[in-house]
């Protein structure tokens, strides 16, 4: 009778243990184009995204673009850091054209990290691209790491890439014709365009063989925010495209929210920046 008693102890505390650990779930918070606009403070941040109560979310992903120009010196990058903690290491950052407009190699100096690299939370496999190099391509050393990140993953993995510029726009049959209305810059071969690049080339293909193993892959772009507020597209293959930026002046700015559930795929959402904020003083 022991025994039996024994066993249905450990029965029931082995189903606790595996009931809190099917509903642990964490939540990310993603936004971009944070700056203020030209006549106004071009050292700040929008005045509502310095009140987010960032300590929520297990993960804060910075689209780019966080000021007009944040690497211009060392107290511009410390103005950053005590807004977005940019030390912590879930703190992600993908550098936009005006975080490279002075000495984007300072960045370093406050993240200890180089402009791309990749960041995981148990299930959840971040990677952060840098689009400003190699004219939106992705080669080099930046491909080195896109390769030896996927390979490490397995089925019921979920990867979130982090980027800038949206380059998944560009030479894509339904989204090509739709960047001029989307994207903050235009196409073409300036410093802020988006440009014409290798994603369904060399990345593409990639991702399609990671949805195929039951790996979830999420895109998520800064550099909207002046056109539209949220974007978001989920391809025939699954893969989801998703993009979020703010712009200064604008009454309906809104945020990304991302929450993951173990054993599920990533949910996400679109909310009004002012809701966020509300919601942390009640």
């Amino acid at each position: 009778m022991k025994w039996f008693l024994h066993f249905t102890r450990a029965f029931i505390l082995l189903t606790i243990l595996n009931s809190c650990q099917q509903s642990e779930s964490v939540s990310f918070l993603a936004i971009g184009h944070t700056r203020q606009a030209e006549s106004n403070d071009r050292r700040r941040v929008l005045e509502t995204v310095e009140k987010i109560p960032y300590e929520k979310y297990d993960a804060i992903l910075l689209g780019g673009d966080l000021v007009l120009e944040s690497t211009k010196d060392k107290a511009q990058l410390d103005y950053l850091d005590k807004v977005f903690n940019l030390r912590s290491p879930s703190t992600l950052w993908a550098m936009g054209n005006h975080d490279y407009r002075d000495h984007p190699e300072s960045v370093s100096t406050i993240t200890n990290r180089p402009t791309f690299y990749a960041y995981n939370q148990g299930k959840v496999t971040f990677l952060v691209l840098d689009t400003q190099l190699d004219a939106c391509n992705i080669s080099g050393k930046q491909l080195q790491l896109f390769h030896k990140t996927i390979n490490n993953l397995s089925k019921g993995d979920q990867l979130i890439i982090l980027h800038h510029k949206l380059i998944w726009m560009p030479d894509h049959p339904v989204l090509d014709n739709k960047t001029h209305a989307i994207t903050n810059g235009m196409v073409g071969d300036c410093f802020y365009c988006l440009m014409r690049n290798n994603f369904y080339k060399v990345v593409y293909p990639e991702l399609e063989n990671l949805e195929q193993k039951g790996i979830e892959v999420y895109l998520i772009g800064g550099d909207i925010g002046s056109k539209v507020n949220q974007f978001e597209y989920q391809t025939n293959e699954g893969i989801v495209f998703l993009a979020t930026g703010l712009e200064d002046g604008r009454a309906d700015n809104q945020v990304l929210l991302l929450n993951y559930e173990k054993g599920k795929p990533i949910s996400w959402a679109f909310k009004p920046l002012a809701s966020i904020i509300d919601s942390s003083t009640h």
